[in-house]
């Protein structure tokens, strides 16, 4: 009851958490490609959090700081 008083309240819909990571795990697994990792995990946030903005900072490895 009050989760759905919650999720009315902020616009968000019900999601399963563990489904969600467990399939973008499935994914993180198989992609090589940082951006397109990137994407689909920016896509996983917005679909599950419903956020109003969502960045994501990644730090540089030793070998491109030099």
């Amino acid at each position: 009851m009050r989760q759905d008083a919650i999720d009315r309240r902020f616009y968000r819909r019900k999601y399963d958490a563990a489904k969600m990571l467990s399939v973008f795990s499935a994914t993180a697994r198989d992609e090589t490609d940082l951006s397109k990792l990137t994407e689909k995990l920016l896509a996983v946030v917005q679909e599950t959090m419903q956020p109003e903005h969502v960045s994501l900072w990644l730090m540089a490895t030793i070998e491109n700081r030099r």
